[in-house]
């Protein structure tokens, strides 16, 4: 009977100290992004964000004759090409994200822009270009992460072309780069 209270106990014991509150935990308070002051570019974000494309290209266009100096210039050339990209207006589009990459090559925003330059060329069935472009872009990047979707793409323009072993191999670097 002795050992029937003392299981008892050390149950209860384990059930309350496994209910005992836990301490919150600190939250550090992160610093909000800065905005630019410029209002027409404001004006564009909030466009951007309302699904107003229009208002938006209108507002970014309107941002870069401004303000070419400001920090957010790269940012509003990358968004104007996505809206040509939205509107249908795919050479505007592969315009506005050469300049880019041409004007602020230390952009981290470059890589997306090639990628989805990449992306309108594969769609327009331009896989000798997707090739070209992706290659040339790949080989002087040195973050691997980076290197992973341009491996993917030209691997499958050359699956697209029919060079299926070209395709294996850049599929197999693109593997590669995730371990």
């Amino acid at each position: 009977m002795a050992s029937i209270y003392r299981t008892v106990i050390l149950f209860l014991m384990v059930v309350y100290s496994g209910c005992a509150p836990k301490p919150l935990p600190v939250s550090i308070p992160t610093p909000v992004p800065a905005m630019p002051g410029n209002q027409a570019y404001q004006d564009a974000e909030q466009a951007f964000e309302n699904g107003l494309y229009a208002e938006a290209l209108d507002g970014y266009n309107l941002f870069l004759r401004e303000a070419y100096e400001d920090p957010f210039v790269d940012d509003a050339l990358f968004k104007i090409g996505r809206l040509y990209r939205l509107a249908g207006r795919d050479d505007d589009a592969i315009a506005v994200f050469f300049r880019l990459n041409r004007e602020f090559p230390e952009s981290d925003l470059v890589p997306g822009a090639m990628l989805e330059t990449l992306n309108i060329l594969f769609d327009g069935g331009n896989f000798e270009s997707v090739v070209k472009y992706g290659l040339a872009y790949i080989e002087p990047t040195d973050p691997e992460l980076i290197r992973m979707p341009f491996f993917f793409m030209v691997a499958d323009a050359y699956e697209a072309m029919g060079v299926h072993l070209e395709a294996a191999r850049y599929y197999y670097r693109a593997w590669n780069t995730c371990f």
